[in-house]
């Protein structure tokens, strides 16, 4: 079976394909520790991220030492990882829903004896899109996988199936002629 793409073509997609994964096995390790602790992963996840990207357009002077630099320059963390991780997927959640439930509810009877590793793998991938550019690394990707599997996938969408029909009705009903 053909897995499908990420995001775009090319070598940029593989890169990220390769490291949604590897990252995979690491995020489906962590589902031991309840919802608060992989909001606190998140959080910390996106520092880094947040550090590396700054460090990257930072000009380093020839003769400094770099890690003297790096370090001089690492930023105050102002919010706790739990909150920051609590925030960001809360910015992107519906999106989020959205796409592991159409994913879900395709492969969900192909996903019924698997473990949390391979459903983790396989929803990953899926839910790249719906995560903004410049924080879609595999270990966000793969850690908010584990996320949703952590709530249970059928939770999940329950929770959004039962909302969405509610709001439907009532625009179907204003939409009918009396």
């Amino acid at each position: 079976m053909a897995r499908r793409r990420v995001v775009g073509r090319g070598r940029a997609a593989d890169v990220l394909q390769a490291a949604i994964r590897r990252e995979a096995g690491r995020a489906a390790s962590l589902l031991e520790h309840d919802v608060e602790d992989l909001y606190a992963i998140i959080g910390s996840q996106l520092a880094a991220i947040q550090v590396a990207a700054k460090m990257a357009r930072a000009r380093i002077p020839p003769r400094a030492n770099k890690r003297e630099f790096i370090l001089q320059r690492m930023p105050i963390m102002t919010e706790l990882p739990k909150d920051a991780g609590k925030k960001f997927v809360e910015s992107c959640w519906s999106k989020i829903v959205d796409r592991a439930c159409r994913w879900w509810a395709e492969n969900k009877e192909k996903f019924s004896g698997k473990d949390a590793k391979t459903i983790i793998r396989d929803l990953a991938p899926e839910i790249a899109p719906a995560i903004p550019a410049k924080f879609r690394a595999g270990s966000i990707i793969a850690l908010t996988a584990a996320l949703l599997v952590k709530e249970g996938l059928d939770k999940v969408c329950e929770k959004i199936a039962a909302q969405e029909p509610i709001g439907g009705a009532a625009s179907q009903e204003n939409a009918q002629p009396s």
